[in-house]
């Protein structure tokens, strides 16, 4: 789980720490993030995928390099470490750019550090597994120094990994050479403690649209043509689906009470592969039908994505999605909060636009995004004003109680507007008169 992150010169942050603890230091399972357009929800969530995105680059370019013909069509273009950091580093920024992780797996906490320049190279990466008792460096990798605790793992594969560092420390980070081996060595090259770690990062569910997609990098990696609700499996891959049917109807039935039945349809298409879709049953007065694809309502198509997406993190992975909400109104909202959410073991970090939501979830887990004098920050809102049971949470939000005022009214452009609009029945009326 996270526990905090640190960002300076990072998108819209000048320098901002992000906790997700609670008063006694134990972890939040649940983050809600709210916040104005351009308020930076977005932007935190970047960075957490920032570094899932870093550490997958090595092996992205291997697949790239190595994988002679791809079965699919993939949507992972090639990594390059110096574009990425360019791409996220704060405009007009001269000091360098640091991210600092809090990451806590199995009772250990590790701090991950990354700086880079104003002319986006990496200066640092270190990595300090700590504990109740003492703090251990695992490893640093600077532009004199490349270190690797030795304990990490046996000699001869030490050496190896040493002189991928050194050769590629302005390409990719430390961290995603030690993913790339662990991913490749069915997960017996590293000591245990660190093998979590590394588990708990390919672990690590994000969507976030336009910028990185779990399940886009799953397909690419195993070159497979699995979505959400569509795709190509295998034999195996086809159980699991299978299993989740029951579940799937009775979450959508009990929203949508005119759907009876939600199941994955199969073909065999040859080998150990079959293709599959989800297909849903409405019942109206003339009997049951299929509803067809196009005309699928949007609040079931994304209700559909999301309890598929959820699933995922059922055994213990983090999961963080932007946009929670999208297109579903209040009540699908709240079964899936009460129903599906508060069932995941991991931790899930979600941001979201509905204000609505404010009174559904536990103040605690209530993040807020605000421009403050031009500073970008999030706090907790317990943090920013303690709550009380009775309190309405978004009532107090929406009156400024937690710092400024969302904006709830919409700019006075109506002259404006007017104008515009004259303008261009002008220039319509002008256009056809020249056909003429």
């Amino acid at each position: 789980m996270f526990g905090s992150v640190f960002l300076r010169n990072f998108r819209c942050f000048d320098s901002e720490r992000v906790v997700f603890k609670n008063g006694r230091g134990s972890v939040k399972d649940r983050i809600y993030l709210f916040g104005d357009n351009g308020s930076g929800k977005t932007s935190l969530l970047i960075s957490l995928a920032f570094f899932r995105k870093l550490s997958d680059g090595y092996t992205i370019n291997q697949i790239h390099n190595n994988r002679k013909r791809s079965k699919y069509e993939h949507k992972v273009p090639r990594f390059n470490l110096t574009d990425e950091v360019k791409a996220n580093f704060r405009i007009n920024a001269q000091a360098p750019m640091v991210l600092v992780y809090e990451i806590i797996v199995d009772g250990y906490t590790y701090i991950y550090e990354l700086v880079f320049d104003n002319t986006y190279n990496l200066i640092s990466e270190s990595l300090v597994r700590t504990s109740s008792r003492r703090s251990v460096l695992v490893f640093c990798v600077s532009d004199d120094e490349v270190y690797l605790k030795s304990a990490i793992s046996p000699s001869r594969n030490l050496d190896t990994l040493k002189m991928l560092v050194t050769k590629y420390k302005n390409q990719y980070t430390c961290l995603s050479l030690l993913l790339y081996s662990h991913r490749f060595s069915n997960g017996h090259l590293f000591h245990p403690r660190l093998t979590s770690l590394l588990n708990f990062i390919q672990d690590l569910h994000i969507s976030i649209t336009n910028y990185y997609n779990y399940n886009d990098f799953f397909n690419f990696m195993l070159d497979t043509d699995l979505h959400l609700t569509r795709g190509t499996v295998s034999q195996d891959f086809k159980h699991i689906f299978e299993k989740t049917t029951p579940i799937l109807t009775e979450i959508i039935s009990s929203i949508f009470p005119s759907i009876v039945q939600s199941r994955y349809k199969f073909e065999y298409i040859g080998g150990n592969s079959y293709s599959f879709y989800v297909e849903h049953l409405q019942q109206n007065p003339e009997g049951v039908y299929i509803i067809p694809e196009h005309a699928l309502p949007s609040g079931l198509r994304h209700l559909t994505d999301n309890i598929i997406e959820f699933s995922n993190a059922l055994s213990g992975s983090t999961l963080i999605i932007d946009d929670f909400e999208g297109v579903l109104h209040l009540y699908p909202l709240q079964f899936m909060i009460d129903h599906i959410i508060s069932k995941i073991d991991g931790q899930v970090i979600l941001s979201c636009n509905s204000n609505d939501i404010l009174n559904l979830v536990d103040p605690h887990s209530i993040y807020l995004s605000q421009v403050i004098k031009l500073k970008h920050s999030v706090d907790c809102i317990e943090t920013l004003s303690p709550s009380q049971p009775n309190h309405n949470i978004r009532n107090r939000y929406e009156s400024g109680l937690y710092g400024t005022k969302p904006r709830t009214t919409s700019p006075n452009l109506s002259s404006e507007i007017e104008e515009l609009r004259d303008l261009i029945l002008n220039l319509k009326s002008t256009a056809r008169s020249n056909l003429l």
